[in-house]
């Protein structure tokens, strides 16, 4: 234990069984800073409440760190770092009231049923060879969730700042996402979301070793005009519910596309690199397009539904080549439609 009044303990002699138990109230009377160190394995049992300002928790574990209550400080940081594991036992909460909030695993990080609360505080969490799994998550600072060798999940996430998620050798899936600064989304194969809103900052993910699915995309501010940029790109399919961007503009790229309602008076380029285009396409200055494929039939079908602003098809291009052993060959298609009419610029089949 660590703060103004530390205590020094011999392991070996005090504590024959190696293992030691520090009650709340032991940890409520220090008026510092509190450290909890473990050589093996530290268990959370009973909840901590730390109630002098900016008072601070920092704990690591030399093996597994297991969490089973609440965590609260009043403004101070919260710093849980174990060699092995994080993980919960039961739903549990951090709570910091404005204290940065870290969480690293050495190997995995369990906590799909860990709510983090930092008020205006930062929140980072990470994992080393394993998975990270993330629950509810909150605060005005930026917040970072990074796993290093497996899968990124996470419930919902909810900041001021700006959001970055990334998984370097597995998937990313979230539910919703609210940001107050740039939300950038990476995974080395597939990426997953629910609704994700930036508030009028950009927005930007990658799949890089996978499909790309996404619910709605808001980067529109409040209700406009400005709008924030939106780029997706994903080596597989990409599938986008919607989109409303304000004045931002849309670039989707993948070996298809296919989308609901993308509304932005900025520009809209879509590229299917082994594919399909299909897309909706309202109020956008341009809009190009370009679909390609090997063997197989190819089409960009593109439709706006505004009643006031024509589809401005500035440059849409299908092209499909290579004919089959059968001497089959194939087609390439381009629909093109609007409510208020079409625009045609260059359309090249």
């Amino acid at each position: 234990l660590g703060g103004l009044n530390p205590y020094v303990i011999n392991e070996a002699s005090d504590f024959p069984a190696h293992a030691i138990t520090v009650t709340p109230a032991t940890l409520a009377a220090i008026t510092g800073n509190v450290t909890l160190y473990a050589s093996r394995d530290l268990r959370i049992n009973s909840a901590i409440a730390l109630a002098g300002a900016g008072q601070g928790l920092s704990a690591h574990a030399g093996r597994d760190l297991q969490l089973g209550a609440a965590i609260t400080t009043t403004g101070g940081a919260v710093s849980l770092d174990a060699t092995r594991d994080i993980s919960t036992f039961a739903a549990t909460a951090i709570n910091t009231g404005g204290g940065a909030v870290t969480l690293h695993a050495g190997r995995a990080l369990s906590g799909s049923s860990l709510n983090v609360n930092a008020g205006g505080g930062a929140v980072s969490e990470s994992s080393g060879a394993g998975t990270l799994a993330s629950g509810t998550v909150s605060g005005s600072g930026s917040l970072t969730l990074a796993a290093v060798g497996g899968n990124l999940s996470t419930s919902n996430l909810t900041s001021s700042g700006a959001v970055t998620l990334s998984s370097s050798a597995a998937s990313v899936s979230t539910g919703t996402v609210a940001s107050g600064g740039a939300l950038a989304i990476t995974g080395a194969t597939s990426v997953g979301t629910s609704n994700l809103n930036s508030n009028g900052a950009a927005v930007t993910i990658h799949a890089n070793g996978g499909s790309l699915s996404t619910g709605t995309i808001t980067s529109q501010a409040g209700a406009g005009p400005a709008g924030g940029a939106i780029n997706l790109t994903g080596t597989s399919s990409v599938s986008v519910s919607g989109a409303v961007a304000g004045n931002g503009n849309v670039a989707i790229s993948g070996t298809s596309v296919n989308t609901g309602a993308l509304t932005t008076t900025g520009n809209v380029g879509l590229t299917a690199t082994a594919g399909t285009i299909s897309a909706t396409v309202n109020e956008a200055a341009n809009v190009t397009a370009s679909a390609s494929r090997s063997l197989s039939s190819t089409s960009v079908n593109i439709t706006s539904t505004s009643a006031t602003t024509p589809l401005n098809a500035t440059s849409i291009t299908a092209t499909a080549v290579n004919c089959s052993f059968s001497s089959s060959c194939p087609g390439a298609t381009i629909s093109l439609s609007g409510t208020a009419g079409v625009n045609v610029g260059t359309v090249t089949a």
